[in-house]
């Protein structure tokens, strides 16, 4: 339905905005909160608004099939769903809508939660005012449009350029395995290195899009209960030849007790892979240890190599994509540069936090944290 809007003389400090009229749908069952939200839409002014209220996520879902929003306020707490899984099945259902959700009084926390989840912004209940409200709708549509933009454009590079690669990578193997006729040793070779550079390129135009995907708010997390000692003990399982052929060892230090959380198995594990990827690739003598500590509200999961360390201005920045810091450039060349933003961004999805240090006798350390299913007591390390 739409609700006429009050009458209200608009602040004189409210943004510039384009002539047109915003379609606003506002989820929310408390009718109190419903009329404040639509008393502080300003009416008058360079653009019109007008607001659909729909009591249930049930009902915000059927009214934006019918007519599609500009722009959705969700509140976290519904008869029919709450918190994140409203966000996600809006995401799922409609993807290219912005979504501002309506959180608790001093409720920063699951605002930010949403943010990382795909919400544009939040707004606070009893904290923002008619200007707020203005400026945050604007600033979520246009925000919205930029990601999407983004999103195709890189969509549309990472297909023009992976097609291509394939096509060619398919070819040097063809005449690598003599079908077009016997070739040289130095064309072998030759053929070789170009093989290795197509692949790197693949895997950066893959990983590029997912990351794009990612920030978009467009990776869906699909959650399930595991535990995280077995998890580290499959990483030594999958990385142990790769670290042999090296000479390095991988050993852990997990909990006796199981450590469980609720979160994407497979992100999850590509987190950790692409920090043990990353330990492998610098560290040329000794040991990789994971490790995983119980603290009060959190799993604290860490690589400790003992490669050369990070250089001190790379502690900050080496999680931003494609740097490259002196002694932290591959041997080889190899990667895409953004592994470990990737990483960053699973983990801050899942609610986490993830830092790196040099450690005090050499070599880095990576480590992130996961919030618990539970608080069981804490269980003594056991190296493994």
């Amino acid at each position: 339905m739409s609700t006429p809007l009050p009458a209200q003389e608009p602040p004189a400090s409210l943004p510039k905005i384009p002539s047109k009229t915003l379609h606003v749908l506002l989820i929310e069952d408390d009718p109190g909160d419903q009329r404040l939200f639509a008393y502080m839409l300003p009416k008058e002014g360079a653009i019109g608004l007008e607001l659909s209220i729909a009591a249930t996520l049930e009902k915000g879902l059927e009214a934006a099939g019918l007519k599609i929003p500009d722009v959705i306020v969700l509140d976290f707490y519904l008869p029919d769903s709450q918190g994140l899984e409203s966000l996600n099945i809006l995401g799922e259902k409609f993807p290219d809508i912005p979504v501002i959700v309506v959180t608790g009084l001093n409720d920063d926390e699951a605002g930010l939660k949403a943010i990382q989840r795909g919400a544009q912004d939040y707004l606070i209940k009893g904290r923002f005012d008619s200007v707020q409200i203005l400026r945050i709708l604007l600033f979520a549509v246009e925000r919205k449009k930029l990601l999407l933009m983004r999103e195709q454009f890189v969509h549309m590079v990472s297909h023009e350029v992976r097609n291509p690669l394939a096509v060619l990578k398919e070819c040097i193997q063809q005449v690598l395995d003599g079908i077009a006729g016997p070739i040289s040793e130095d064309a072998r070779s030759l053929l070789n290195l170009a093989q290795h550079s197509i692949g790197r390129l693949v895997r950066t135009s893959s990983d590029l899009l997912d990351l794009a995907k990612m920030e978009a708010g467009k990776n869906a997390i699909t959650e399930s209960d595991f535990d995280l000692n077995a998890m580290a003990r499959e990483m030594v399982d999958f990385f142990e030849m790769t670290a042999r052929t090296k000479g390095i060892r991988i050993e852990t230090a997990i909990p006796g007790s199981p450590s469980r959380v609720l979160a994407d198995r497979d992100q999850i594990a590509r987190v950790w892979t692409n920090l043990l990827t990353n330990a492998l690739k610098f560290t040329q003598t000794g040991c990789i240890v994971i490790r995983i500590r119980h603290q009060e509200k959190h799993f604290e999961c860490s690589v400790e190599d003992t490669g050369p360390g990070l250089p001190q201005e790379a502690l900050d920045r080496v999680f931003n994509k494609f740097e490259q810091f002196g002694n932290l450039a591959s041997p080889k060349g190899e990667g895409s540069g953004l592994g470990l933003s990737i990483a960053k961004t699973i983990v801050e999805a899942h609610g986490g936090r993830i830092h790196a240090r040099n450690l005090p006798g050499g070599g880095a350390c990576f480590t992130f944290t996961l919030p618990k299913m539970a608080s069981p007591s804490p269980s003594p390390d056991v190296s493994g």
